[in-house]
């Protein structure tokens, strides 16, 4: 069933264009065949969605989408099969039948999910996986639809993950970060170790670039990272190389990155601030020192003093009392900034 629905775009002309397959047995592998004839039936701001069965398993590109990668395959096709209600796999083949193991481009999935901690798992073929074998994808989950959403753009078997982390040493932490750390644990966007979260412990830089990394960067095989500290078998390095590209991290003058050193406070509130930036949610603030109300702002390195009013501006922390932005961030401060940028963002 094809529905195409019209949609006056204020002076412009998009065409949603909905194609809705029903009675699909997805345990079965399911081929649907995309070429440029398609970009015909989308108005320049349009977008496909492809909804197998019912709206808790699509497929979405916007035309800007789906016109680089016609532009790179012609016809490509893209084969989807359930293993079962919580694991898929999501195949791309080229109009020869070859499999492409990375698109040039992303395209979004949407699939059943019960929580906000429930994330997606993927690990690929052609060898290309990090040291453990799987990656953290992340995923965007709709309440109210029961749905997470992710980007895909490689051949591999994508699996979605829910279960909370049982956390022992988090009982003496404020509500907040006591829910921060939850999340972030069962995200596994900052690791807890034998159930431990050491919320009091600072946050190396390496670990604080591979969470930000997965939380809201898109990685790209192609990057590279020219750093004499960092390898490419490195977990994070594939994100600080996003990182990196998006100008939000920088290293050191001497090449290094200095992974394993803590990061202080306003490293962290730098990084954040700069991704919100990159991802063009917010700009920095025009008057920054009216915002800076803490009264050691006067310890505030030049760098730091728009990230630190950008993430006021952004309630990501207190507007008052003292910010310490010299001392090294905590796990558990750094759990709660990047909880509230995750609440926040449409990422």
């Amino acid at each position: 069933e094809i529905i195409e629905s019209a949609e006056d775009a204020g002076g412009g002309f998009s065409l949603l264009l909905s194609l809705r397959c029903r009675n699909v047995n997805l345990m079965k592998p399911v081929e649907l065949s995309l070429d440029p004839s398609l970009l015909q039936l989308i108005g320049d701001e349009g977008r496909l969605e492809i909804a197998l069965n019912d709206s808790r398993h699509m497929i979405k590109l916007s035309k800007q989408q789906l016109g680089r990668l016609c532009e790179e395959y012609g016809l490509f096709t893209l084969n989807y099969q359930a293993e079962n209600n919580r694991v898929y796999k999501i195949r791309f083949l080229s109009s020869e039948g070859r499999e492409i193991e990375e698109l040039y481009g992303d395209i979004s999935f949407v699939l059943p999910a019960e929580s906000e901690l429930s994330y997606i798992c993927a690990s690929y073929s052609g060898g290309k996986s990090y040291a453990d074998g799987s990656e953290n994808r992340g995923g965007s989950f709709d309440k109210e639809a029961g749905t997470i959403s992710f980007e895909v753009s490689r051949s591999g078997r994508y699996e979605l993950i829910g279960e909370e982390a049982l956390l022992f040493d988090i009982a003496e932490l404020d509500e907040e970060t006591k829910k921060a750390a939850e999340f972030m644990a069962s995200m596994e966007f900052i690791k807890a170790i034998d159930g431990n979260f050491r919320a009091q412990q600072p946050i190396k830089r390496g670990e604080l670039v591979a969470a930000v990394g997965q939380m809201f960067l898109k990685t790209d095989k192609s990057r590279s990272v020219d750093s004499r500290d960092v390898l490419p078998s490195d977990p994070a390095y594939d994100f600080l190389a996003a990182s990196v590209d998006s100008s939000i991290v920088q290293g050191y003058e001497d090449s290094s990155f200095g992974g394993e050193l803590p990061a202080s406070r306003q490293e962290l509130l730098t990084i954040c601030a700069k991704t919100l930036v990159a991802k063009n949610i917010c700009e920095y603030p025009k008057d920054p020192e009216s915002l800076l109300s803490f009264s050691d702002k006067s310890n505030i390195a030049g760098y730091a003093k728009e990230p630190a009013a950008l993430a006021v501006q952004q309630q990501l922390i207190p507007a008052t009392g003292s910010l310490r932005p010299e001392a090294a961030a905590s796990r558990g401060f750094a759990a709660l900034v990047l909880y509230k940028m995750y609440q926040s963002l449409d990422h």
